[in-house]
């Protein structure tokens, strides 16, 4: 795992697609949510998310800097493609952002909706 050591990974959120998704804790930004290549993976697999994850993270970072309201904020992204890792705001769902319009999308569902799959 590439995390940087300032995070205190406190649990396991989701794994799917080779990606896994844990709930962290930074002495800073508080609870977030940090995405990583999972350490399972085959070495053919590990590479293609791997390089779909950096390439998520240099856009979402682009994302970010607009503060979109809609939309969790990357706090930290890999430098380094070989180790990819995404930082975000920690968010969850909820029925009243769904009826108003104000549905936060995670890593995920901005991959899934950039075109890439």
């Amino acid at each position: 795992m590439a995390i940087p050591n300032e995070y205190t990974i406190q649990k396991l959120l989701d794994k799917r697609e080779e990606i896994d998704v844990y709930k962290a804790h930074h002495p800073i930004h508080g609870i977030v949510t940090a995405y990583t290549i999972s350490k399972t993976s085959s070495s053919k697999m590990a590479d293609t998310m791997g390089r779909h994850l950096y390439q998520s993270g240099i856009q979402m970072r682009s994302i970010s800097q607009l503060n979109l309201p809609f939309v969790a904020r990357a706090l930290e992204v890999s430098q380094n493609p070989n180790e990819p890792y995404i930082i975000t705001e920690h968010t969850t769902y909820n029925l009243q952002h769904v009826i108003n319009d104000h549905l936060i999308l995670k890593p995920k569902e901005y991959i899934k909706y950039s075109g890439k799959y």
